[in-house]
């Protein structure tokens, strides 16, 4: 998944467009257990949902109105923070380092970043502490970006082996989502300099 790009990405024929010359994202069979525990949970939710509106409508039938509010609110609270949790849960799986041609495009959980490659002053390995040897994208304006998908935390669900090659201190060889970055910033570069 963290191989090299190749030299010259294919066109699909469907589309016509360019296609990624790399994509980085979760493993394919961590995407379907995921999406099972998405269903599971999704069920259990309901149940629970239902449980909850059956006591408030069982309070309502009793004549207990207090209760049935306290129920129904209940329900309410619990379908509201349930959809928000399920909501981000699915979209985790979005996430993405894409390597084109023309951008880098880092897609997170809730934004999509496409960076042109002549707006890259370069690719670094982020040496923070929390997105641990991530890719790092610095532009000319100083700004910088990190794919979260390529941190240390996320080397199962990018389905590489895990092997603790580095310090404590996160310093170490570069990883390959970083080799792969750099290496198609160079390319793009060798290609328009003039």
């Amino acid at each position: 998944m963290s191989a090299p790009l190749p030299d010259r990405p294919g066109s699909s024929a469907a589309t016509g467009a360019e296609a990624p010359g790399l994509v980085i994202t979760w493993a394919p069979w961590l995407r379907i257990f995921h999406v099972l525990g998405l269903i599971a949970l999704g069920l259990l939710g309901m149940f629970y949902l239902g449980g909850l509106l059956l006591a408030a409508i069982t309070a309502l039938h009793d004549e207990e109105n207090q209760l049935a509010l306290l129920f129904g609110s209940l329900a309410a609270t619990w379908l509201l923070l349930f959809t928000a949790l399920w909501l981000l849960a699915f979209r985790s799986t979005r996430a993405a380092l894409i390597l084109s041609d023309d951008a880098i495009t880092i897609r997170g959980t809730y934004r999509t970043r496409v960076i042109p490659w002549e707006q890259v002053a370069r690719i670094e390995q982020h040496d923070g502490w929390y997105w641990r040897r991530a890719v790092r994208v610095v532009t000319h304006e100083g700004q910088s970006w990190i794919s979260t998908v390529t941190s240390y935390q996320y080397v199962i669900m990018r389905g590489e082996p895990w092997h603790p090659h580095s310090s404590p201190d996160g310093a170490g060889p570069l990883e390959a989502p970083v080799r792969a970055a750099i290496a198609a910033h160079q390319r793009w570069l060798a290609a328009h300099r003039r």
